[in-house]
């Protein structure tokens, strides 16, 4: 899970816009949309319906307003969120997670693997 946030923070995460620039050409379109469009990670990690639901969802216990935040942005705000000692490392941990579990259900949704009623609700 760390690689990963990682690999998102440093831009590396092999999405289709991505592999473009790596030259590796391909059909590309989101696969968790209603309306399928070019797959970027910006809209992969946040601004898919289904990736803007689920970091509201969170938020909001959390107190955050992510509007008009850009990814890394939403991220700083967790890292940075002014909460009591003993809350810090689950508010540091909750972005790395959120990533990976968005990552998963992207993956599952391209590779057509079937999901459960449970993981189209709020979280995966």
């Amino acid at each position: 899970m760390a690689f990963m946030m990682w690999r998102m923070w440093k831009f590396k995460i092999p999405v289709d816009d991505r592999l473009r620039r790596w030259g590796l050409e391909g059909p590309s379109r989101y696969w968790c949309c209603d309306k399928p469009d070019q797959e970027t990670r910006f809209h992969v990690f946040l601004k898919s319906n289904f990736a803007n639901r689920t970091w509201s969802y969170f938020c909001s216990f959390a107190g955050l307003n992510i509007t008009g935040l850009q990814l890394r942005e939403v991220i700083m705000l967790w890292w940075g969120a002014n909460i009591k000692p003993h809350q810090k490392s689950f508010y540091r941990a909750m972005p790395s997670s959120i990533i990976w579990e968005l990552w998963k259900k992207r993956n599952k949704k391209k590779h057509k693997e079937r999901t459960s009623p449970y993981q189209e609700s709020y979280i995966m």
